[in-house]
């Protein structure tokens, strides 16, 4: 676990750097250039291979409970099985609104979508836009339950780390228990 945590301390100074650069023009950062820039080298550092199939799978084709498909950005996979959906978002997008707006954290759509994939598989959700990364329970009789709000811009880096490797492979299946 400490190479682990040092390379997120690592991640984490980087992506701060890359967030400093980008943040004033989030214009110029779309979905597909925040998964690249942002998502994608947090995933990896955590142990989610985003290039092996057996780990990570992207815009998988899912069933859905209404007899519709949905495609989450990226499916988690931990010893086969799948542990969580993560859907990507413009850079800005999430990352933006401040603790005080917590009850308007995402948008109604993003919510409902993420709501819908997580349900259809019971795995965890994470809402992100490479700045904050919302954990979410859609699980059980209090779906659209919160669990963890992790924010470069607003929480301390040791709270950032600390939570950001509650989400790697060998601790995420906590997160589904608890």
């Amino acid at each position: 676990m400490p190479k682990l945590r040092q390379s997120i301390s690592e991640i984490y100074e980087k992506l701060g750097e890359l967030m400093n650069e980008y943040g004033h023009n989030r214009e110029m950062l779309n979905e597909m250039l925040t998964r690249y820039i942002l998502i994608d080298p947090v995933l990896r550092r955590l142990g989610w291979n985003t290039e092996d199939p057996e780990k990570v799978l992207v815009s998988e084709s899912i069933s859905l409970r209404s007899k519709n498909r949905g495609h989450p950005d990226y499916t988690l996979l931990y010893k086969g099985n799948k542990v969580a959906y993560v859907e990507a978002k413009k850079w800005g997008t999430i990352s933006s609104i401040k603790k005080k707006k917590i009850s308007n954290i995402m948008r109604q759509k993003d919510v409902q979508q993420l709501s819908r994939y997580c349900k259809a598989n019971d795995v965890l959700g994470i809402l992100t836009d490479g700045g904050a990364w919302w954990v979410c329970n859609f699980r059980g009789k209090t779906p659209n339950r919160r669990i963890k709000r992790i924010d470069w811009g607003d929480d301390p880096k040791h709270f950032v780390i600390t939570e950001l490797l509650k989400l790697s492979p060998s601790r995420i299946s906590d997160s589904l228990n608890g």
